[in-house]
């Protein structure tokens, strides 16, 4: 997942290819990207600091779920369109 600084979206790569969510409105700017695989999460960012700690956390605690919840809709509606279930 990458959350770009200009705070327009959220991009999301999956193994089903990319989805882009909004940022949510009402939150600073962040710029910062999450690397998740089997048995790890990685947050990376250039421009976290102490003093923007808040506003990080603000926007990963809003973004996140939401993130959550429309890739796995996503990941299931791929596959059962693969399997010919819709």
């Amino acid at each position: 997942m990458q959350v770009f600084s200009n705070g327009a979206r959220v991009r999301v790569a999956t193994n089903f290819g990319e989805i882009y969510l909004r940022y949510p409105a009402g939150l600073g700017p962040t710029a910062f990207a999450v690397y998740v695989d089997g048995t790890t999460v990685e947050v990376d960012s250039d421009t976290y600091n102490a003093g923007n700690s808040a506003q990080y956390e603000a926007a990963i605690k809003a973004i996140l779920p939401e993130t959550i919840k429309f890739t796995n809709d996503n990941n299931t509606r791929v596959i059962q369109d693969r399997f010919g279930k819709n």
